[in-house]
């Protein structure tokens, strides 16, 4: 869905089985009953890819910070609520963290971590996001193709102030005492200046 096309108080969330037959529940956040996928175009790209934060196997955490647009914040805000209300009807522990971050004073501006996901095939790990790449006023765009190993790449498009369009599902976690909602990266078109 478009930022337009949300309407907030179609928004909802349900606790659904982990898997089919499971007496695990995960929560899921939906729209009008279709699971909550978003698109945002010229999302203006905060911070990057950090070579600060590693995953277990001492891979870089693919995730990049946006500037929240205001019509997106509302949208977020509401599913942030939504899905925090039924996490404490569930009764967790865990501590809840916003989806959409505030800093006073810090650029003073919302901001919001998309997850850029990999996929590991035997000794190898691809960026399971899709990531394209487009022209500044060009309709045309190209896939990127690399290994999470050469993120070099992506790291180098995916720089301060980069305008990208996101295609996100929003992801709700509650992992190790922390709970909150995961933006979780579809497909990226990085826009490319002339």
């Amino acid at each position: 869905l478009g930022v337009d096309e949300v309407s907030v108080s179609s928004i909802s969330a349900s606790l659904i089985p982990l898997y089919r037959g499971s007496r695990s529940l995960r929560m899921k956040l939906f729209h009008s009953d279709s699971p909550m996928h978003l698109c945002c175009s010229s999302l203006k790209v905060r911070f990057g890819i950090s070579r600060k934060f590693v995953d277990d196997s001492g891979l870089p955490r693919l995730n990049i910070v946006v500037d929240v647009p205001p019509d997106l914040c509302k949208i977020l805000d509401a599913c942030n609520d939504v899905a925090h209300n039924l996490s404490i009807d569930s009764g967790t522990s865990s501590d809840w963290r916003p989806t959409v971050i505030r800093k006073i004073g810090f650029a003073n501006y919302p901001t919001a971590r998309l997850q850029i996901s990999s996929e590991s095939n035997g000794d190898d790990a691809k960026c399971g996001t899709m990531v394209y790449q487009k022209e500044e006023f060009s309709e045309t765009i190209q896939k990127l193709d690399f290994s999470i190993k050469d993120f070099e790449k992506l790291e180098s498009a995916l720089l301060l102030g980069t305008l990208v369009d996101a295609f996100f599902s929003l992801e709700p976690y509650d992992y190790q005492k922390m709970a909150g909602i995961s933006l979780a990266a579809r497909k990226l078109v990085i826009h490319l200046k002339k």
